[in-house]
């Protein structure tokens, strides 16, 4: 049993530094490729309408007006550099 458990903790431990190498690169990128914080804070409805904050990559300028991205004018004029590419593939959430 005991070592089950420890083939449990060390695929987990592996499995975890695997999966988090993505997201630390998307990170440093998208901190060298803008400037102001890597992370946005979207307030997002959860379960029962309680208000959550969600961290997401910054895919849009800073000084961007704060409205739904579909409801601005010309959208691309606002993302960042490699903003079209983590919303288009869905990394920025």
């Amino acid at each position: 049993m005991h070592i089950k458990r420890f083939f449990d903790f060390i695929g987990s431990l592996f499995l975890l530094f695997l999966l988090s190498m993505p997201i630390i690169i998307i990170f440093i990128v998208v901190k060298i490729t803008s400037s102001g914080s890597a992370i946005y804070w979207s307030e997002r409805v959860g379960q029962n309408n309680v208000n959550f904050l969600m961290p997401k990559f910054r895919t849009m300028k800073l000084n961007t007006p704060t409205v739904a991205s579909h409801k601005l004018k010309n959208k691309n004029q606002h993302l960042t550099r490699i903003g079209g590419f983590l919303r288009r593939t869905s990394l920025d959430e």
